[in-house]
């Protein structure tokens, strides 16, 4: 009965930790700039997907820099100028022809060829620090130390 109670507790406090942890946040926050970055304000989240990847994206226009930090498969879903190349590292935007070819918008201000940024950045990171991929097992070592200590002394039967 007893290896029975702490089968089942460690199975219960055992967790697996397969999920990527990256920062969430645009340059227009503050703390979260180029140069400037707090990780304090911004704590990582987990990404969905098991084979996601970091991204920080850096857009440029003279002086202007906009930077994003999210998960890859956040980003997927409304940017089409993402590379192909995803491993770590920074590449260049993509070039999308297509994007804004048959529409004649009447408001020149709305971007829709995505052509206002003349240098966008991919940066992409996995096995870094706050892009680190977990897939092992974690445990609860005071729960398992407390279930050590129950048997121990006989609490439970």
């Amino acid at each position: 009965m007893k290896l029975v109670f702490v089968f089942l507790l460690l199975a219960h406090t055992t967790k697996l930790a397969s999920a990527l942890w990256c920062y969430q946040c645009v340059s227009s926050h503050p703390g979260c700039g180029l140069e400037g970055f707090d990780w304090r304000f911004y704590w990582s989240s987990s990404c969905h997907d098991p084979n996601d990847v970091c991204v920080k994206v850096i857009e440029q226009a003279g002086s202007d820099v906009v930077v994003t930090r999210d998960c890859l498969s956040s980003l997927e879903g409304h940017r089409r100028d993402i590379p192909n190349d995803r491993y770590e590292g920074c590449r260049p935007a993509t070039k999308d022809v297509q994007l804004g070819t048959y529409i004649f918008p009447s408001v020149p201000e709305i971007d829709n060829t995505r052509t206002y940024y003349d240098n966008v950045t991919f940066c992409f990171c996995s096995f870094d620090e706050r892009c680190n991929g977990a897939s092992a097992a974690t445990t609860s070592w005071a729960v398992l130390l407390l279930a050590c200590v129950a048997v121990v002394r006989g609490w439970v039967a």
